[in-house]
């Protein structure tokens, strides 16, 4: 498999290949960051990291399955979601792009008889993460805390992302549909420039 830009002049280029990547994030700078499940005979997935000039490196984590994977609004941290359990992790971002301080942060909800499937993540410009899980949309504050779960009429929530042209749509992907609705919230776009959000209020 291969992790596909373009070029200036907008013609696709291969910027990494021989890896299986699950979950991309691009950040300001054109670091591209991308989830993969364990390589053959380790026990944990990884995080590739691959530069604007091409160069890449692997850095193992110490979750058994990661998924979903974004940055925070002010691009300082990477969170990236345990399918298995019930965390979303959270990494620090070095200045070369590599990633450390990794911790267990987000606690999620969970059915009582599996984990909470964590897998797409978006955040917003107030720093919210919002986690698509099997319960429906866990939205969780910067303490860490989930605030409010929402259903999904599939059930469980595969994927989320936040956009549109004034950065107010919320697409969430479960049960081979995407659900769309307008909501207040507006998303922190990794591509565009980092913005510091608000202070938490605990």
């Amino acid at each position: 498999a291969a992790l596909v830009g373009r070029d200036g002049d907008g013609a696709p280029r291969a910027l990494a290949r021989g890896w299986r990547g699950r979950d991309v994030v691009v950040d300001a700078a054109g670091r591209a960051y991308a989830t993969a499940a364990p390589a053959e005979g380790s026990a944990t997935g990884a995080v590739h990291v691959v530069h604007p000039d091409g160069r890449a490196a692997r850095i193992d984590l110490e979750i058994r399955n990661p998924t979903g994977i974004c940055l925070s609004p002010d691009q300082t941290l990477v969170y990236v979601a345990d399918g298995d359990g019930r965390w979303v992790w959270s990494y620090s971002v070095d200045p070369d792009g590599g990633l450390s301080n990794g911790q267990r942060y987000y606690h999620l909800h969970q059915p009582d008889d599996a984990g909470a499937g964590a897998a797409g993540l978006a955040v917003d410009r107030d720093g919210r993460l919002w986690v698509a899980t099997r319960m429906g949309l866990q939205i969780c504050d910067q303490a860490g805390r989930v605030n409010a779960i929402v259903p999904v009429p599939s059930g469980s929530a595969e994927d989320v992302c936040i956009g549109g042209p004034e950065g107010d749509l919320l697409h969430v992907a479960g049960g081979g549909r995407m659900y769309t609705r307008r909501v207040k919230p507006r998303a922190a776009s990794p591509f565009l420039a980092p913005i510091t959000p608000p202070k938490p209020r605990l």
